[in-house]
């Protein structure tokens, strides 16, 4: 599973001024005479809401903050804009951090700074909503600018260790200036999320030595959720635990996982409680993979069973709703180890391609819909037989005119015992034309299918794309 939190709020506050900057499409980072942070709101009762109803793992999940760099579009060596009268170059070789913020604040209806800070006429001027002073009108940052006293710089010092202690909570280093922002806040995020505290939003800085240090004008950009492009910034939300069951390929010697699935109507549920698990006689300890996805993790060597037996898993202590279930026997059957591994000869690799379906080429979703994508490798010529490459991901991506720009890069694919897939939920997706890679690996071999499947998503209101 992949999600994209979209922002809700974003706002730039500029040192020492009230103005407010909320609905401006770019937001910057500044140095030099000029000092700005950054400040950046998104909800995530959504993904508090799925862990607590059991539909993914908390543990599993990682958190990056995505933002496209204004200086990485088209002209990615451009290092000058003119502010007012002056010049401000480029940041390069500088690290920006992320840090929780101590309260909510409002985003605020102001576009323009009026000072020095934009190339523009004034389009729009207000002090309402967040600044460098306040939160909010009426309600002010215990310290001006967020933390501008010592509070960051001693954090850093410390190298914000603990999350309960600490301010800073991610940081990221920046080589020539043009990289796009991704900070990790896993632990952060996961850490509100499980221990049901306030979330406030974040604010990005840069780091307080070169805030300090930094005597001419520099600056970052990054675009915004007001941004009228492709790129909105957001959380990237990762469950990192694919489903890999190995109940079609179950061999002796080797880690394996078997899976047990519960559904109503075609979605997926869950039970009451875990599911107790028996294999040979032998208990295991059952674990959940999101929602009415149950597995054992389970290793089997030659002196626990013949190779080529049937074993069977049985699945006990289920209840749904209130009621008990009957038992439920499952079966797999037990491979040599030989049948894993190559000895001897090598092996011919046949040629193989991806057959993806639940999508249509070409088809028009509209944002909201949710789509489980199958995958087929079909063997060549061999009028659909199916082979289970040793790893597969996919990866979405749209196309600039020559440029292919990453939505997911590549991502495992989940292989359950009859079958392979992925999800494809508008809700993460922009209106847009988009493309699907296909890459596996079997043997020594990495091969790439390239434009597999092309979609669009198309605005539930205009029914256009953008």
């Amino acid at each position: 599973m992949i999600k994209h939190t979209f922002f809700d709020k974003c706002n730039t506050i500029i040192e020492n001024s009230e103005y407010n900057t909320g609905l401006n499409p770019v937001a910057e980072l500044n140095v030099g005479e000029t000092l700005s942070r950054i400040l950046i709101y998104f909800d995530i009762e959504p993904l508090r809401n799925m862990v607590k109803n059991g539909e993914i793992n908390v543990l599993n999940l990682k958190h990056i903050i995505k933002m496209t760099n204004c200086g990485n579009i088209n002209l990615p060596f451009s290092n000058k804009i003119i502010n007012g009268c002056k010049e401000k170059e480029r940041a390069s070789s500088f690290n920006v951090i992320a840090f929780k913020l101590p309260y909510k604040f409002d985003e605020g209806t102001g576009f323009d700074y009026n000072g020095d800070y934009t190339k523009e006429s004034f389009k729009k001027v207000s002090k309402d909503g967040s600044n460098w002073f306040n939160a909010q009108n009426g309600m002010e940052w215990d310290e001006h600018g967020v933390y501008f006293n010592n509070t960051l710089k001693n954090d850093y010092e410390n190298k914000f260790r603990k999350t309960d202690e600490s301010v800073i909570i991610g940081e990221q280093h920046f080589d020539y200036g043009n990289e796009n922002l991704e900070i990790d806040v896993t632990e952060y995020i996961n850490h509100i999320i499980t221990n049901n505290k306030e979330f406030n939003g974040i604010g990005l800085s840069f780091a307080p030595s070169y805030e300090i240090d930094t005597v001419d004008d520099r600056f970052v950009s990054f675009f915004t959720n007001h941004t009228n492009t492709f790129f909105l910034p957001y959380l990237e939300t990762i469950n990192v635990e694919k489903i890999t069951d190995n109940r079609t390929n179950f061999h002796i010697g080797c880690n394996n996982k078997l899976y047990f699935f519960v559904t109503d109507n075609g979605e997926y549920i869950n039970l009451d409680k875990l599911p107790k698990c028996t294999v040979n006689n032998k208990e295991y300890e059952v674990k959940q993979n999101g929602k009415g996805v149950y597995y054992i993790d389970i290793k089997l060597s030659s002196i626990d069973v013949e190779p080529e037996t049937i074993l069977y898993d049985v699945w006990s202590d289920i209840v749904l709703n209130g009621e008990i279930i009957n038992d439920v026997e499952m079966e797999f059957v037990v491979l040599p180890f030989d049948k894993r591994v190559s000895l001897g000869k090598k092996n011919k690799t046949e040629k193989v391609y991806p057959q993806l379906s639940n999508i249509n080429n070409s088809e028009n979703l509209k944002i909201g819909e949710v789509r489980n994508v199958i995958v087929d490798f079909i063997k060549e010529y061999s009028y659909g037989k199916k082979i289970i490459p040793s790893f597969s991901e996919y990866r979405l991506y749209v196309k600039e005119n020559d440029r292919e720009i990453d939505v997911f890069d590549f991502q495992a694919i989940d292989r359950f015992n009859d079958e392979h897939s992925f999800i494809i939920d508008t809700n993460s997706l922009v209106p847009n034309s988009y493309h699907i890679d296909i890459r596996i690996k079997r043997e020594s071999n990495v091969e790439y299918f390239e434009n597999v499947l092309e979609f669009n998503v198309v605005s539930n209101v205009t029914k256009f794309y953008i």
